[in-house]
């Protein structure tokens, strides 16, 4: 007995040296890869400092080389034609420089105004890190009870329907645009023709010979003729415009609301359903993300704001703007489950007429459905695991 205790004791100081000789080791490497991460901290640190230096010499030298365009700019406008040189090569070459100087100063400033964004997100992203989602809250119900507000104002300054008036403002509209655009192309027109007139200007000082000089001169007369008849299709033009200004300036009730949207906590949908709700949810961000209106994508299918969309017609429109999954068949599910108030017949009245809904009232309806529930805890995980294999298998970044 004495002697298996003492075999014992003997094992049990050999298992304690051995443990403390493992920790020992540990203690050690654990020592050599903190000085490691030390070092690697710091050589991080050193290649972030000679990267933003990088930058910033990049941007000093950007601004260098456009302050110096300007320069070339000004030195190339008041660039007249030496001995041998003839004037036609001159304004070519004038013309090739301006047009790359001008495409490089609007990559210039393009650059600038990603980097004013890229710094105003970064102050808004410290913003929304060190402020409360109350403020925000409180913020967005008084923007909720303000807007509630003109919209009542509204409704009691809007009385009555004039549909052939709302038509007759949207073609006007769309002709006071096309003036628009045919006052910007005379007027680039014009902008040539008067770059023309001062290069046969400039021709004309120095010494030619007589025929050429005639045949000059007879060519200005003549561009000032088209000038001055460009000049005067303009102002008509812009008389045209101003006329049609004012005409839509005295237009005035294009359309009703329906009173139940002015209602506290109304919602379009009657029930939760998933895929209802789902569908409308991506209807209203697909509007968000092309800066559209619900307006102007049905007035694009002639559809007035006081006009009733059939399903058929509202499907045809989404899926032109381009939302997923909006079928026929789950836009006149979506239909079916709207607040029987927003309802109406859609085409000739009869038992065979499908639910439809004014354009107006479908537009104000969009962003009071409250935003769908979103997927469980476990569909998250599983949904984080499929995208983490998918990255592993493609060898990219999640």
């Amino acid at each position: 007995l004495t002697r298996a205790r003492s075999a014992n004791s003997c094992r049990a100081d050999f298992d304690h040296q051995r443990a403390l000789a493992a920790a020992g080791k540990l203690v050690e490497v654990e020592v050599d890869l903190h000085e490691e991460l030390r070092h690697l901290e710091k050589a991080a640190r050193l290649v972030m400092q000679e990267a933003e230096e990088a930058r910033e010499k990049l941007r000093k030298a950007e601004h260098e080389s456009h302050e110096k365009d300007k320069v070339l700019q000004e030195m190339l406008t008041a660039a007249s034609p030496g001995d041998g040189v003839l004037q036609e090569e001159l304004d070519q070459m004038r013309r090739e420089l301006q047009f790359r100087l001008h495409f490089k100063a609007r990559s210039f400033e393009a650059m600038q105004r990603l980097r004013e964004q890229k710094q105003h997100i970064e102050s808004m992203l410290e913003e929304l890190r060190g402020s409360s989602t109350k403020v925000y809250e409180d913020k967005v119900k008084s923007a909720e009870q303000e807007a509630k507000s003109k919209a009542q104002n509204c409704q009691e300054f809007l009385q009555n329907e004039d549909r052939p008036k709302f038509r007759k403002l949207c073609e006007k509209r769309e002709r006071a645009k096309e003036l628009v655009e045919e006052i910007g192309r005379r007027q680039g027109k014009l902008t040539e023709r008067y770059g023309f007139l001062a290069a046969v200007a400039d021709c004309a000082q120095e010494e030619r010979r007589p025929a050429e000089q005639q045949g000059l001169e007879a060519k200005r007369d003549e561009l000032k003729k088209e000038v001055s008849d460009g000049e005067q299709d303009v102002n008509s033009l812009e008389q045209e415009l101003k006329g049609i200004e004012e005409q839509l300036s005295n237009v005035v009730k294009p359309t009703r609301v329906n009173p139940k949207l002015l209602e506290l906590g109304f919602k379009p949908l009657l029930d939760d359903d998933d895929v209802v709700c789902r569908l409308w949810w991506r209807i209203s961000q697909t509007l968000v993300a092309s800066r559209r209106s619900l307006i102007q994508v049905l007035a694009e299918r002639n559809c007035g704001a006081s006009d009733v969309v059939s399903p058929a017609d509202f499907a045809d429109a989404m899926q032109k703007l381009g939302v997923s999954g909006c079928t026929r068949a789950e836009v006149e599910r979506l239909f079916v489950g709207l607040d029987p108030a927003l309802s109406v017949a859609a085409g000739s009245p009869g038992p065979g007429s499908q639910p439809g809904i004014r354009a107006v009232d479908l537009a104000l309806a969009l962003p009071l459905q409250p935003r769908p529930r979103g997927p469980g805890q476990e569909e998250a995980q599983s949904a984080g695991q499929a995208v983490a294999w998918a990255c592993r298998r493609r060898g990219t970044s999640e």
